[in-house]
């Protein structure tokens, strides 16, 4: 009998630490789920904002970056149009370590879409508040014009990691720089205000020529009447003459008889 039950005793701890093993399993799988999903809910977020400048003026653009990234390791690089900005300087943001290395050097190709690279590495301390993770100082071209857009990128996966080389998710936000050129502004004004003036021109001497024409035409009108005038006055002048020279004729011949 008491075998019977140390039997009972010994298969039911048996099946109990299956259970709670089953259990536990489930557990550290719900888990690492759970931080899978934590982890793609709530990517790193890397974003610029958008600027307004003058032509031949500099300005300075900052990367932003989201609370608690746990960043350690990166590498990024801010494209743009070399054909209407020039890259300046750079600098880093408040945010990282001290004793982290950072470097931030232009491309060295030569090509209208250079880049900044901005390279980071501090393994001992990473990033865990949001703000500037770094800054680039830009200059707009003299002759740009119009809208440009300054592009983040990651070469690959590999370069945005954690303390643990884990690879972290993110998100990026560009930036679109409008270039306002004052020059061609006023130059464009001037060509539309010298356009208007040569056809206020034209138009007023064509106003000036029709009105020429016009009073020509009632000048010739009135001479032209003048001559009708002229001449019906000498018909009339010249019938009351020969009407005059028959009536005194035909009284001369009248007191002859």
């Amino acid at each position: 009998m008491y075998y019977n039950l140390f039997y009972v005793i010994i298969f039911w701890v048996i099946k109990m630490k299956k259970t709670i093993s089953v259990i536990l399993t489930v557990l550290i799988l719900l888990s690492m789920l759970l931080t899978i999903l934590v982890s793609a809910k709530n990517p790193v977020e890397l974003k610029l904002t958008d600027v307004t400048v003058y032509a031949g003026d500099e300005f300075e653009m900052k990367l932003f970056i989201s609370d608690n990234s746990q960043l350690s390791g990166a590498v990024i690089d801010l494209q743009y149009d070399a054909t209407k900005l020039e890259f300046v300087s750079g600098e880093a943001g408040q945010i990282i370590d001290k004793g982290a290395m950072v470097s931030i050097n232009a491309s060295s190709k030569q090509s209208i879409n250079e880049s900044v690279r901005f390279t980071y590495l501090s393994p001992n301390l990473a990033v865990t508040s949001e703000g500037i993770l770094f800054s680039v100082k830009f200059k707009a071209l003299p002759n740009a014009e119009g809208e440009s857009d300054i592009k983040i990128s990651i070469p690959s996966a590999g370069d945005f990691v954690n303390a643990d080389a884990e690879k972290l998710a993110y998100t990026v936000k560009d930036s679109t720089v409008k270039i306002i050129n004052t020059t061609v502004e006023s130059t464009e004004a001037t060509e539309s205000t010298t356009d208007e003036s040569v056809t206020d021109v034209v138009e007023s001497s064509s106003n000036i020529t029709e009105s020429s024409t016009a009073d020509n035409n009632i000048d010739n009108n009135d001479k032209d009447n003048d001559y009708i005038e002229i001449v019906i006055g000498l018909f009339i002048a010249g019938g009351i003459i020969i009407v005059g020279v028959g009536v005194y004729l035909i009284i001369i011949k009248r007191k002859k008889r």
